[in-house]
């Protein structure tokens, strides 16, 4: 006898970044549970519910979930994101010296090794005079 998988309930998501790439914080997030439907997975159908915060008709409940980023490469910290990130900034020398504002150097832990790299890649790269000062500043 061939039994068919049962139906899922529903689904829940959130955004694991924010507008820049930057992480959401470790914080608990209410989520809805949308409603699952096989129509909605069909070619030709859309549905909006990526853009949607919750919609009456669409939501089976909610769920509660905490997040925490572990990683030595992705941050939650605004600074230290376009630091490890500053080919991408539109203004590299503000996002080397943004790292000098972080407040709590304990944020910094995870990063140092990466941190070392980006700088001793800067410091290697005779096309990047122009950032050794702002690499050397955050260094120091």
């Amino acid at each position: 006898s061939s039994s068919k998988p049962p139906e899922p309930l529903g689904f829940a998501f959130t955004k694991l970044t924010k507008s820049g790439g930057v992480f959401i914080p470790n914080v608990e997030v209410q989520l809805p549970i949308f409603k699952y439907s096989r129509k909605s997975g069909e070619s030709g159908q859309h549905t909006d519910y990526l853009n949607q915060s919750s919609k009456k008709d669409l939501t089976r409940g909610t769920v509660n979930i905490t997040t925490e980023l572990c990683s030595n490469v992705a941050s939650q910290n605004l600074r230290i994101h376009w630091f490890l990130n500053y080919y991408q900034a539109d203004d590299p020398v503000k996002a080397l010296s943004g790292i000098l504002d972080v407040d709590d150097f304990s944020h910094l832990a995870p990063y140092i090794s990466t941190i070392l790299d980006t700088l001793f890649t800067i410091f290697a790269d005779t096309n990047k005079a122009d950032l050794h000062a702002p690499a050397l500043a955050a260094l120091v």
